[in-house]
Order: structure tokens, then C-alpha cells, then sequence
């Protein structure tokens, strides 16, 4: 009787997989008009995304790029439940901003127990963002940014004192060393101190942001969990950051606010809002432990996304201005004239305005996308479940509920855009080929409302970095160096593996006299 109840329950078990794998891989089969991608999981790479041989980013490039769709606008895939695959810019367009009350919410959640990744920017669902965002957009303001440039400019005037103490030609592993610049960014603009992480690797900030993203194969099972069965969230209770770093960055932000308020100092920092916000929360009676996990989510997405985005970008700059030394030399032409103008030093307007080092970073974050992938969520604003019309794209009716995927890795490769799109060629951004373009077409920090809330800041660092390395220095390709290095499939941002190892050779170039 025992064995028996065992086979029966097995056999009920089996029964329920079958039905919900017809249910969720057979989807696409009922709406044969639609374009799409065989009925398997994760269209079959399932067992390569859990070891991390590819991942999902990946995926959808590949499934983007196939030339049976290449004129398509949008394709039926499969996940662990069917969705959409967006290609056609002015969809994506409709999606991003004209409908953005739709598809205000990314697909992914985290549980509600696990308050720090729920209140974070980047997950927390509509209602929630956009009261934090209303609040913390003032901040990342561009008058913002003016007042907060010395706070970078010091970190970058304490990276070129660094790189002279290394001598007069040297390799450097630019990977390593972008990381621990932005680390001292970050800590200085969002953590409202001032960090060595150049001279001192194990300052607590570094060794925190790094296990804040790095990964392994538990943190993978709870992505996707959360980005792909967010409803198994209560039973199962992924988070989104390590316990560890949830704990880190409570107590830094808690230390950082009580010490501004004890002291008064005003330093055109983040915490100098967070401050300002705790008051205006305590005058109405907000529950302070609610404030402070807010406060917390936040100083680890900027902690996360500020070092990990930035310091990958510098690097990948670096790498293509050395396999390309005619493009290196006209920026640091420009960068040579902005110094000497400015008599040794370079305003924020200066930097702001230098026209080549802008197309330089553009084109990297073509080519290198750091948010390869933008997701959101159908949910009808009026709560009555009605389908989204498709027209005159399709006669498909995205139903509530379901996942809509931007490839923006395979949009910003597509050759019917980008001629010749593994070449890298700043002459994409100059100002009249700008003009032309569709702004859809070209997505490195998102679009519309729900953007990268830091992307002037992540624009700052970078130039920063840039003008102050190439100052005085000039970078070459070298036996260490790889050429076409493959991108890290285990990583949340798009990062390239292994160092970035180049010969660095100073030349004096801003202390010579103008021709």
C-alpha cells in the first residue's frame, strides 16, 4: 500500500509538470501568426545558464540577431513563461515612455522579506519608486553634479599622483585600477567619506562593494528566481543582496547620516539629502525603520551599479584608445587644450563640454553595453486585467502580467543601425550623425521615466578618470594585453573576463607648451 501511494503521488507530480510544461511551452504554438522560438526553456540552454556558460543577456542577443526575425518587431520566446522579445524601435518607444503607465514595473521581485532589495530603486515596484525617485532625482540634478565635481576631481587628481609614482613605463591592469578609482567615487559623492582604496586595497568600502556583486552559483539560483518565478518568492525567499552587504551599507548609511547631523558640514553629497529626508521623515511620523532600509537599498544599487558600470567603461576605453592610437591621440589633443586652458586644472563645464571624449564614451557604451537587457512588466493601470493592443505591429494582445524584454546588446549591434557595429568608431556620436539617429536605437542607461537615475554621475566618473590618466600618459596594446577579450557570463553587468592589462607610458604631454 505504501509503495503504491509513492507511485501515485509520483505519478500525480509527473502529471502536473506535463500539464504546466504543455501550458507554458506550448503558448506560442496558439498564436501562429506571431514569429517565435521553439517551445523549450530558456529555448533549451537551461543547463547553460545554471552553470554559467551563457546567460539569459546572451540569449536574447542571439534570438534578437537571428535572421529569421530580422525584420520582424517583436518575437514569442520562452523564459520559464512565455514573453515578448521587442525589436522595433518605436514599440520599444511605446513601451519605455507613451505607455509607461503599463509597463512601469520590471518583471523581477524580491520577496517581502527582504525589505533592502524590495525598496531599492532598481526592484521596487511602481508606488514605491516613484516617491523614491521623485526624492532622490534632485540630487543627480546637473546643478547637483556641478557641486559635487571637486568631490571627483579630488579622487581623480589622487589617481594621476598614483600612476606617477609608478614610474615613466609600466603595465597596468586598468580593470583593477578603474575599480578601486570609482570605489573612492562612490564613497566620497554617495557615502559622504573619503576613501583611499588607490593606496589601501582593504579599505572596508572596496572589500564590501566587491562582495556586494560578486557572484556564485546560490546568487544565480536567486536571480532567477527572482526574474523569472518571482511568485515562488515567498517559499523559497531569495534576496537580492548578500545578507552581508544588506548589513554593510545599514551601517554606513546610519554612521555617514548621524555624523552629517552631529556636525552640520554641508559637502554637496548624497548624504547631505539623506539628512534633509530623515527630518522631513521623523516630522511625519514615518516608521524610521522602513527609512532606513529605503536609505540602505538605495546606497547599494548606487554602491553596486556606481563601481561595477563605471569602472568597466574607463577600462574599455582604455583598451580600444590603445588598439587605436589615432582616435587616442585626438582626445588627448583635446584634453591637452582643455588643461592648458584652464591653466592645470579642468572645470566642470570644461569637462562637460569636450566634445570627443563624449563620442568616445557613447561609442563604448555601444559596443559595451553595461545594461544589456531592459525588462519590464504588462500591468494594466486600471487593475481590470484588460489586454495591450499590439497594433499595427501585431494582432497579438500582450496579456497582464506577462514579461516584455529590450535587447539593448542587440540593438546596439545590429547592423541595419550600426554599419559595421563591431567596429569601434566615435565618429557614430558626432554631432550631426546624433542628429539622424533614432534615440531608440541606442539604450545604455534605459529610457523614459524609469532611466538610470545615475547616469550623469556614472558620465562624470568616467570623464574624470579619463582626462586624468591620459594627461600625462599615453596607454599601448602589449604582450599582456588581449585584444578581443570574451564577455563574463556569470555577471550582472556586461564586464569582459580577465584584466584589462596595458603598457603605460608617461609623456608630460599638459606640462609641454602649446604649438
Amino acid at each position: 500500500m505504501f509503495i503504491f501511494l509513492i507511485f501515485a503521488v509520483a505519478a500525480l507530480a509527473l502529471l502536473a509538470l506535463f500539464r504546466w510544461y504543455r501550458k507554458n511551452f506550448e503558448y506560442w504554438k496558439h498564436y501562429p501568426l506571431m514569429p517565435s522560438v521553439r517551445g523549450r526553456i530558456f529555448s533549451g540552454n537551461l543547463l547553460d545558464i545554471l552553470t554559467f556558460k551563457t546567460n539569459f543577456v546572451f540569449l536574447m542577443k542571439d534570438i534578437y540577431a537571428e535572421t529569421k526575425f530580422q525584420n520582424e518587431p517583436l518575437v514569442g520566446i520562452y523564459a520559464l513563461k512565455p514573453a515578448l522579445l521587442v525589436r522595433d524601435p518605436e514599440l520599444i518607444k511605446s513601451i519605455l515612455i507613451r505607455d509607461f503607465d503599463c509597463f512601469s514595473n520590471r518583471f523581477s521581485q524580491s520577496h517581502a522579506e527582504d525589505p533592502i532589495g524590495n525598496l531599492s530603486l532598481f526592484l521596487s515596484r511602481y508606488d514605491i519608486w516613484k516617491d523614491q525617485r521623485s526624492k532622490l532625482s534632485p540630487a543627480f540634478s546637473t546643478g547637483k553634479m556641478k557641486l559635487m565635481y571637486p568631490l571627483i576631481q579630488q579622487v581623480g587628481e589622487n589617481l594621476e599622483a598614483y600612476l606617477h609614482k609608478q614610474g615613466d613605463r609600466f603595465v597596468c591592469g586598468f580593470k583593477e585600477l578603474a575599480y578601486k578609482y570609482t570605489i573612492d567615487t562612490v564613497s566620497t559623492t554617495i557615502f559622504g567619506f573619503c576613501s583611499n582604496s588607490l593606496e589601501n586595497p582593504q579599505e572596508e568600502m572596496n572589500l564590501a562593494s566587491r562582495k556586494l556583486s560578486s557572484a556564485n552559483f546560490r546568487r544565480g539560483i536567486n536571480f532567477l528566481i527572482m526574474g523569472f518565478l518571482p511568485e515562488l518568492n515567498k517559499f523559497l525567499k531569495p534576496t537580492f543582496f548578500y545578507t552581508e552587504s544588506n548589513e554593510f551599507v545599514r551601517r554606513a548609511s546610519d554612521i555617514a547620516i548621524e555624523d552629517r547631523e552631529k556636525t552640520g558640514i554641508k559637502r554637496n553629497d548624497l548624504i547631505d539629502l539623506f539628512v534633509k529626508l530623515k527630518a522631513e521623515a521623523v516630522t511625519k511620523g514615518v516608521d524610521m525603520i522602513e527609512f532606513r532600509d529605503t536609505i540602505a537599498g538605495q546606497m547599494a544599487v548606487f554602491l553596486g551599479g556606481g563601481t561595477d558600470t563605471s569602472s568597466t567603461t574607463i577600462s574599455n576605453i582604455l583598451l580600444e584608445l590603445a588598439k587605436q592610437p589615432q582616435i587616442q591621440d585626438r582626445l588627448r589633443q583635446e584634453i591637452r587644450t582643455a588643461f592648458m586652458e584652464g591653466n592645470g586644472s579642468i572645470s566642470y563645464d570644461t569637462l562637460t563640454s569636450m566634445e570627443y571624449l563624449k563620442m568616445v564614451i557613447d561609442e563604448t557604451l555601444r559596443i559595451y553595453p553595461i545594461f544589456p537587457l531592459l525588462e519590464r512588466q504588462y500591468l494594466d493601470p486600471k487593475g481590470t486585467g484588460k489586454p495591450y493592443s499590439l497594433k499595427p505591429y501585431s494582432d497579438f494582445e500582450i496579456p497582464h502580467g506577462m514579461a516584455v524584454y529590450i535587447s539593448a546588446f542587440g540593438l546596439q549591434y545590429d547592423p541595419k543601425y550600426w554599419p559595421d557595429p563591431e567596429k569601434f568608431d566615435p565618429e557614430r556620436f558626432s554631432p550631426e550623425n546624433k542628429q539622424s539617429m533614432n534615440p531608440m536605437i541606442y539604450l545604455p542607461f534605459s529610457s523614459g521615466p524609469r532611466n538610470c537615475i545615475g547616469a550623469r554621475l556614472g558620465y562624470l566618473q568616467v570623464s574624470a578618470c579619463i582626462v586624468h590618466v591620459l594627461k600625462n600618459h599615453y596607454v599601448k596594446v602589449c604582450p599582456q594585453t588581449d585584444l578581443n577579450p570574451d564577455f563574463n557570463k556569470t555577471t550582472f553587468f556586461l564586464q569582459t573576463k580577465g584584466g584589462i592589462h596595458l603598457e603605460v607610458i608617461r609623456d608630460y604631454m599638459c606640462k609641454q607648451p602649446m604649438a
